[in-house]
């Protein structure tokens, strides 16, 4: 086996490297991803509490959209 000459250690320290670089990005769109949730959420609160408060076809068509963002927006997580 042998002491690893500097290109071994190298190549280790820039596999280890890809690896973390990976998961930062993975973790990143992870984050980004559910920060798109939220904002949906609110969004579709905020229709939905229009909506009781004043129904309307037009509140209720906007419930709808809200519901379909939604449910987009949560399609785009990514499992890790």
């Amino acid at each position: 086996m042998g002491i690893p000459d500097s290109s071994d250690i190298y190549n280790r320290h820039r596999s280890i490297g890809g690896i973390m670089d990976t998961n930062i990005v993975a973790i990143t769109n992870l984050l980004s991803a559910i920060r798109e949730c939220e904002h949906s959420l609110e969004d579709l609160k905020g229709c939905a509490e229009s909506y009781v408060t004043h129904p309307s076809a037009n509140s209720a068509g906007l419930v709808g959209m809200a519901r379909a963002q939604m449910i987009l927006a949560a399609s785009e997580i990514p499992v890790i």
